[in-house]
This record gives C-alpha cells, structure tokens and sequence, in this order.
C-alpha cells in the first residue's frame, strides 16, 4: 500500500513549549531566598518541580497555582536547617 503526500501552501499555527524543569528549580529555589514574592510563568509542574515547590514549602515558603504559573511567597522563608526531602530529584540534592 502506497500514501502520496500533497505538498502544502503553507502551514501556519503557534506552540508553547513548556518550560525547562532544571531552570524552573533554579528560579524556585532563587524566588525563595528574594524576600518578597516572585511569579514564574510558562511553568511545568513536573515530579522534580513538585519535590522543589515542596521543600520550599516546609521552608515557610508559601506557593499558590495559577494558570500556567505559580507564585512564591518568601516572606518567611526560614533557611536551610537540618534534613530536608527532595524527592528522586538529582538536580535538586546538586542544587540544595
């Protein structure tokens, strides 16, 4: 069986990519330590940005949704002390 492609005019349209996960943890972890609050958009919540937005969270941090984004509150971000759970995330144990 043999399918015969027609050539096109033109092809048009649009893509949004999701964003890096490595940069996303980056950004999560430097929004922490900003002091004030930090909105990341185009953001992919993936297994290893779920670990970041958690350890983040038993940081004091505060982390709300929306569409496409998430919002970080670091107000009361309370550093780094004592054992901290990152997941199955390599990246993140390099980074923290």
């Amino acid at each position: 069986m043999q399918k015969m492609l027609l050539p096109v005019a033109a092809v048009s349209g649009s893509v949004v990519a999701p964003g890096s996960k490595s940069f996303a943890q980056r950004a999560l972890l430097v929004s922490a330590m900003a002091n004030g609050i930090s909105r990341l958009r185009n953001f992919s919540a993936c297994g290893d940005c779920i670990a970041a937005m958690d350890l983040l969270r038993s940081l004091g941090c505060k982390l709300n949704l929306f569409d496409g984004g998430v919002e970080i509150d670091s107000a009361n971000f309370k550093g780094f002390n004592g054992s901290i759970n990152i997941g199955e995330s390599a990246l993140l144990a390099r980074l923290v």
